[in-house]
């Protein structure tokens, strides 16, 4: 029988470690999991108590827990995570005394198809990987502007990037300087200016007095122009990147290739989709354009301090996008420099990634629901930083800035941020599994540590104009044994075990893994 003592033996084995979209999700015949919403719980519903068992996986890959003194009433769920630097599927099998340890994986599902957002962005962090940094310093065609001070109501063109299959292609358009302020200068494509309308005064005033909250935490971005500022750019081309009725639209980008000018292109609001898909201009200053601008500022301050000052490489789209995310935020910043909440938009993300955690890597592509994983485990780690858990970062707002003024990129960053200079990518697979538990047990009353708590909530309905109600990770039904499947590298995935069925199997769980280097779990007890 699992009991409380359990979860504090694991806590200091755990934490003397750290010191130092959406697929189906194939089972093994005789077992079964839940496709879509069928046969899936969350972690929020029906928990009460709880005991945590690491299950230490030998040489051999395999791990057993003895359950034989149980009485049939109680409640398991089995929560697995795994590592592999390139996001790999790593294959496990669950078993009992009456069915001997195997290897047996289904098939991985490639993932849904990603929103149009997320692919766009991908393709220009691939892009400026390509871009010779050294070329972004010298005179271009638009540094003539750069040495004026343009009045509001003055008109020049722009080049703006057109295609979503082709980075090079672009449309000139006119637009209109509508507001300027020390920070910003806002332009407007002449045909969209009516669109745009007065409110986007008060929304660049409000993005300029950011700017410095901004800089604290992620360092400047470049000014190669010298003028000081950086422009934001409303355009119906930016609408138009997605067709009418796809259902998607591009909210804002930023591009290193619109360099020596900083850049912010992002959409106009379009009630009727005239343009592309409808959005309207209520929608888009409660939710969009407030988040869109400092994400992409993020963007620019981060190629800013990889590239151009520390000469090292872009930095990877998992992690610079959870960068630009969690800068979404940065209007409940406090007086301690720390963001209360996340930015308005997060949740929907986090809502996502949470209705089928296993079907995602934090560290593979940058999709919708991985953008959401990679948000919610750089937001754990912000939060666990501040609370003095991470030995390589004193605050939430050096672990920020250790992780944009360096030259590390990807896992590598993310780990020496977190834990220290000298500590092996390896150690990502310790952190994923802080995070595993951290994400299942919180409020739910199963453990009040702080190390495993979130100071965001994930369960609930989120104030975020869209009524997004978060409910925890979902926890899939295992009704019987064997089971078998696949956690990709990088991710993790949570299965539900009766009591009575592990009696009927046997008493004695059986873990078995392809790589015991890569892969993690624990069994929750959670009816007590």
């Amino acid at each position: 029988m699992l009991g409380r003592n359990n979860l504090y033996i694991f806590l200091i084995s755990l934490f003397a470690l750290t010191g130092c979209g959406g697929a189906e999700f194939g089972l093994s015949p005789g077992s079964s999991a839940g496709d879509n919403d069928e046969g899936v719980e969350y972690s929020g519903e029906s928990l009460e108590g709880g005991a945590v068992t690491q299950l230490d996986v030998d040489e051999s890959g395999e791990a057993e827990v003895d359950l034989t003194s149980l009485t049939g009433s109680e409640e398991f769920v089995l929560a697995l995570h795994a590592f592999e630097e390139n996001g790999n599927p790593q294959s496990f099998h669950v078993s009992s005394l009456n069915d001997p340890p195997g290897k047996s994986a289904p098939k991985y599902l490639e993932e849904e198809s990603e929103e149009y957002t997320d692919d766009w962005h991908n393709t220009l962090r691939e892009a400026e990987a390509d871009l010779d940094p050294a070329s972004l310093t010298h005179e271009g065609q638009h540094i003539a502007f750069a040495t004026q001070d343009p009045d509001v109501g003055s008109t020049r063109t722009f080049k703006v990037l057109n295609s979503l299959a082709r980075v090079g292609s672009t449309t000139t358009i006119t637009a209109k300087l509508v507001h300027k302020n020390s920070g910003v200068l806002g332009y407007v494509q002449e045909e969209d200016e009516d669109a745009v309308g007065d409110e986007v005064g008060d929304l660049l005033d409000t993005f300029n007095s950011q700017i410095n909250d901004l800089e604290r935490l992620y360092g400047p971005i470049s000014d190669l122009n010298g003028d000081g500022r950086v422009i934001v750019l409303f355009t119906r081309v930016v609408n138009q990147m997605t067709a009418s009725g796809s259902g998607g639209i591009i909210t804002g980008f930023f591009y290193a290739g619109s360099l020596p000018e900083e850049i912010i292109y992002t959409y106009v609001p379009d009630r009727e989709g005239e343009h592309g898909t409808p959005i309207s201009k209520s929608f888009s200053y409660s939710n969009i354009y407030p988040t869109v601008l400092p994400h992409e500022w993020q963007h620019i301050a981060n190629y800013n301090h990889h590239v151009l000052v520390n000469e090292g490489e872009a930095e990877r789209p998992w992690l610079n996008e959870a960068l630009s995310h969690m800068a979404e935020g940065i209007s409940t910043l406090n007086s301690s420099d720390y963001m209360e909440d996340v930015g308005v938009e997060n949740y929907s993300r986090f809502a996502i990634f949470l209705k089928n955690p296993v079907a995602y890597s934090m560290i593979k592509g940058a999709s919708l629901p991985v953008r959401g994983f990679a948000t919610l485990a750089l937001r754990f780690a912000y939060e666990q930083a501040e609370k003095g858990y991470m030995p390589g970062s004193a605050s939430g707002a050096e672990l920020l800035q250790n992780l944009v003024d360096t030259n590390l990129v990807g896992v590598e960053n993310f780990v020496t941020a977190l834990y220290g200079e000298g500590v092996a990518t390896t150690s990502f697979l310790t952190f994923l599994g802080q995070l595993n538990l951290a994400l299942f047990m919180d409020d739910t009353g199963l453990t009040n540590d702080p190390r495993l708590k979130l100071d965001i909530n994930l369960r609930g309905v989120a104030d975020d104009n869209r009524g997004t109600n978060l409910q925890g990770p979902a926890v899939q039904t295992a009704s019987s044994f064997p089971l078998s499947g696949n956690v990709l590298g990088g991710g993790m995935a949570y299965y539900r075990l009766s009591g009575q069925d592990i009696i009927d199997a046997g008493g004695l769980l059986l873990l078995n893994v392809n790589s015991p280097t890569r892969f993690g779990a624990y069994l929750i007890q959670t009816g007590l």
